[in-house]
């Protein structure tokens, strides 16, 4: 429901998307876990892909709650060669922008990698 209360567009898609990937994620994460596999506790940005804006993810970063949260980009740098989309730019851009370092801060948000979450490397 976040991505819907920040982006109203594809409001049904986004609704039946949610509802299959729940749906899916708890057998997953059940499998996982008997497993020992770790996984983060939350995502955003998939109902948004291709159609990033900085205020969306400053929205979805002013709204996190505890635990750890995967942020969905495909971000991409032109360095010469093949250019990437102008989407994949823009995700850059908004990664490394004033308003996402400010909202990071502002809410007290450690970065972390995967790495770190399959070792364990949590801030307590």
């Amino acid at each position: 429901m976040t991505t819907i209360r920040l982006r109203r567009d594809n409001a049904t898609r986004k609704l039946v998307e949610s509802a299959i990937f729940r749906t899916l994620s708890r057998r997953t994460r059940r499998m996982m876990t008997e497993r020992g596999l770790t996984s983060t506790d939350a995502l955003f940005g998939l109902h948004q892909s291709g159609h990033l804006s900085e205020d969306y993810v400053v929205g979805v970063i002013d709204r996190i709650r505890d635990g750890t949260t995967e942020l969905y980009f495909h971000p991409a740098a032109d360095i010469g060669g093949v250019p990437p989309s102008a989407a994949a730019q823009l995700e850059v851009e908004i990664l490394t922008g004033r308003g996402v370092r400010d909202a990071v801060a502002r809410n007290g948000i450690e970065l972390i990698t995967f790495a770190d979450l399959a070792k364990g490397k949590l801030a307590a």
